[in-house]
């Protein structure tokens, strides 16, 4: 919708975050951060997938802080998504660790992304949004960051393959950009209680609302009937998969001619 922005001004997470300029410059990782490319949910009367989505969850510490971000492109629009989809809540699910729930310290999150009025630059949407620890969720604890207001869609996440009939009627919104490799999308920063490696644990989990006939959704990679990773080929598997093709079409080429040439001889 925005014309896939090429560039985007950061606000600098360390004053709103309470972290000191230079660690935040650089951030000391713990083990491996995990993306999530993913596509799911349904919608009554829907044929293609409710919502997709690309999701970086990386832990990074600060001095004697620990803190798990979420780099949210909401992608939908693509890979036969419904493009109106605006995302409400995101977490993790199932993060026991080494035998230690995980869990965020509320008051901390950090919520910014693209501005609605000028999508190049960074708005803080912290106020619309809240942490919250879910002790219910199978495997463990789960992290919610759902709407803390009661307009429904406000200041959700959706994508900019959206079409003008598909905005949310009231609200604030965060614009992604529907493709995880230009530059606009939402951060949600907040600290937790111990370190763990997402590469190792952890489970995405999704839902939307403003869909397919107002219809809302969930995405869960915990749940594969309603989740799944969606595989992009890389540009070397794309060359050899084309260079396939090449090599069977000239095959069939030179199968013809030396037919033509048989029944010529003929």
């Amino acid at each position: 919708m925005w014309g896939r922005i090429a560039t985007s001004t950061a606000l600098s997470l360390s004053a709103l975050a309470g972290i000191s300029p230079t660690a935040a410059a650089t951030p000391v990782p713990f083990g491996t951060s995990r993306l999530f490319d993913v596509c799911g949910g349904s919608y009554s009367g829907y044929t293609g997938f409710g919502l997709c989505a690309s999701v970086n969850v990386s832990v990074f510490t600060d001095a004697s802080n620990t803190y798990l971000r979420f780099q949210v492109y909401n992608t939908s629009g693509t890979n036969g998504s419904y493009s109106g989809s605006a995302f409400t809540r995101i977490g993790l699910e199932q993060i026991l660790y080494n035998g230690n729930y995980i869990g965020a310290q509320l008051g901390t999150l950090v919520v910014t992304g693209p501005c609605v009025t000028n999508p190049s630059s960074q708005c803080d949407y912290s106020n619309n949004w809240v942490v919250k620890n879910d002790l219910a969720s199978p495997g463990g604890i789960s992290i919610d960051l759902a709407s803390a207001t009661l307009q429904g869609v406000n200041s959700s996440v959706v994508s900019d393959c959206i079409q003008p009939s598909q905005l949310p009627s009231s609200g604030n919104v965060i614009y992604t950009s529907c493709q995880a490799a230009f530059p606009l999308y939402a951060s949600f920063t907040f600290q937790i209680n111990s370190v763990f490696d997402p590469s190792r644990t952890g489970e995405l989990y999704l839902a939307a609302e403003n869909g397919y006939m107002g219809q809302s959704t969930v995405c869960r990679t915990a749940d594969k009937s309603t989740c799944n990773t969606i595989i992009v080929p890389e540009p070397a598997s794309l060359m050899l998969f084309g260079t396939g093709f090449a090599s069977l079409g000239m095959l069939r080429v030179t199968r013809r001619r030396k037919k033509e040439e048989d029944e010529s001889d003929a």
